[in-house]
């Protein structure tokens, strides 16, 4: 495998970056306790800036923390797909003490796994940085270089899109570059507040700028702008649709207040004024086509609640359940997989693939940490983790199968050296 750029120093930028990011969030909250924990706590996980891995580490010696919401949209610089959401407490306040974390998984042996094929497809597309440059690993095993250390990205139909972190000199910034798909150069540029959101036929991608437009990025149409001006206050969740935003069913993005006491989450119609994803949701974590979207509906210190709700017709929930945090939803509509309720430290060290009645089928936990998990199809989940000193590439399938399907020694648990694309 390639050298990770933690050798050259960049994942400490990357780490000073999200320093820097957090607390500004945190000073622009007023200064009372409840506020600023309530700001705290929303900081994205998976599908916006990726927050690196150290940074939770660092911020636990200040403060405990508590994660709410996994890799996600504030997707570690190894623990991004959904960056992790943090809950400040009170240190003059008895708090309960959390469920002890579950022993971690042993490690399964080469019979149990057969021997890594290095290099080959593993069922979902995945980035591979190193030098300076991003190897853009597809699922069908063809590669694309990109230039820069990017952290998400889309192949569209002509151009790729990509999400990264840049270093201006006097701060870091996010960034959406529209690359050439055949030259490898970067044609149009996109200083943005958070990563991108992708649709789940992997066509089309959205964002937010920095002069608050909500623009829309089809490889076919091009950049269309789907509102003008979008509350500084609120940000992307998730996008539905084929990229055609001048029809009905071409786009239909979810949007989030980053302070929960702000409002609730909501989508943007066509056909009238903006509706609720579901009833009480406040966060979207997934969205599919077929009408199904993953919710956050509370979240306290200790205990997050929410559920898979189908939107079509008159709307019913699937399921609800304050025993995991719910993301990523399969292919098919028939699995979801999941995060603990509670977790706190690097992020997540456990995921779970939840059935129609939100029963768990299957599960893995690591030693240290679960980076990003996604779908490689409607029976495989796919993630990337820390364990033994090494990270790995896992598929964990409904039926309990775990294959180790890539390893490498390069990174450390605060550096991951792969990023699924669009992984919670």
């Amino acid at each position: 495998m390639n050298t990770p750029d933690n050798e050259n120093g960049t994942w400490e930028s990357e780490m000073g970056d999200e320093f820097e990011r957090r607390v500004r969030n945190l000073h622009e909250a007023p200064l009372d306790l409840s506020s600023v924990k309530g700001t705290a706590m929303k900081i994205r996980t998976q599908r916006r800036a990726a927050v690196a891995g150290g940074i939770l580490a660092a911020a636990a010696v200040l403060v405990p923390v508590a994660v709410i919401a996994t890799t996600g949209d504030d997707r570690a610089d190894g623990i991004d797909p959904a960056v992790p959401s943090v809950t400040v407490t009170d240190p003059a306040t008895p708090q309960p003490t959390p469920a002890p974390t579950p022993a971690p998984t042993p490690p399964a042996s080469p019979e149990q796994t057969g021997t890594p094929q290095v290099g080959a497809p593993v069922g979902a597309s995945y980035l591979e940085r190193a030098g300076g440059e991003t190897v853009l690993h597809r699922a069908d095993g063809s590669t694309v270089t990109l230039p820069g250390t990017y952290r998400d990205a889309a192949v569209l139909d002509g151009p790729v899109v990509g999400y990264r972190i840049d270093d201006q000199g006097n701060g870091f910034v996010d960034v959406i570059d529209v690359v050439d798909g055949s030259s490898s150069s970067v044609t149009t540029t996109y200083a943005v507040r958070s990563a991108m959101s992708t649709t789940p036929d992997g066509r089309t991608v959205a964002f937010v700028t920095t002069d608050d437009e909500l623009v829309v990025y089809n490889g076919e149409r091009g950049a269309q702008t789907l509102r003008e001006s979008v509350d500084p206050g609120v940000t992307l969740s998730a996008i539905v649709g084929n990229g055609d935003c001048v029809s009905e069913a071409g786009c239909h993005p979810f949007l989030e207040h980053v302070n929960f006491e702000e409002g609730a989450a909501f989508e943007i119609n066509y056909e009238g004024e903006d509706s609720a994803p579901a009833p009480g949701a406040l966060r979207v974590n997934d969205a599919g086509d077929d009408f199904l979207v993953s919710v956050i509906t509370s979240g306290t210190d200790f205990e997050t609640c929410g559920g898979l709700y189908d939107r079509e017709g008159g709307g019913r929930w699937i399921f609800e359940t304050c025993d995991y945090q719910v993301h990523e939803i399969a292919p098919d509509g028939q699995h979801t997989v999941a995060f603990d309720s509670y977790f706190d430290g690097l992020g997540p060290r456990s995921f779970y693939l939840l059935d129609g009645d939100g029963e768990e089928v299957a599960s893995f936990t690591s030693d240290s940490v679960v980076s990003g998990v996604t779908w490689a199809d409607s029976e495989h989940a796919v993630a990337t983790t820390y364990q033994d000193g090494e990270w790995r590439i896992v598929s964990l399938g409904v039926d309990g199968e775990l294959r180790t399907l890539e390893t490498t020694e390069a990174g450390n648990e605060l550096n991951a050296p792969w990023f699924l694309t669009g992984a919670s």
